[in-house]
């Protein structure tokens, strides 16, 4: 990927595939809307500083979003499980790694589609959200723990 089309994947993220997204990301950067377009176009070689600039408002997305996440979480009423940072290490499980997350997840949405249909699994840095389906039983929730360890440990077996 060259730099132009890393700058145009991030604008699009940012502000989606309507052709506006190049204006609101001229305003948030500082810069005019035809700088954004050389930029894109990698007609321009991209600043360091505008990096740095790209970098703040992806984070200030994360941070808003995860608080949006919560909110919506908590409003929806949705069952939830977290396995905390405590069980994460107990689990042997890595917390903040996300490439290990993702080998877990795609082993939770084997497990999910098998037995758990509904359910979802999130990564937060120092702990996991699994959202669980309304038709739950209790006795299934109870074991989600132990099945989710199972799992963690079916990801570092492979990993090995």
């Amino acid at each position: 990927m060259t730099l132009g089309e890393l700058f145009t994947k991030v604008g699009h993220t940012l502000w989606s595939d309507g052709p506006a997204w190049k204006q609101n990301f001229a305003v948030e950067l500082g810069i005019r809307s035809d700088s954004v377009d050389a930029l894109a176009k990698a007609d321009a070689s991209i600043p360091p500083g505008v990096w740095l600039n790209i970098i703040d408002l992806i984070q200030n997305r994360e941070q808003a979003l995860s608080a949006l996440r919560s909110e919506v979480l908590s409003l929806a009423k949705i069952q939830q499980v977290v396995i905390d940072k405590i069980d994460l290490l107990w689990m042997k499980a890595p917390p903040g790694d996300r490439a290990f997350f993702d080998k877990l997840k795609g082993e939770f949405d084997r497990l999910a589609a098998e037995r758990l249909e509904g359910a979802k699994v999130l990564f937060e840095f120092d702990h996991y959200i699994v959202l669980l389906p309304p038709s739950l039983h209790d006795s299934e929730r109870e074991r989600l723990k132990e099945n989710f360890e199972q799992l963690v440990r079916t990801v570092r077996m492979r990993a090995a």
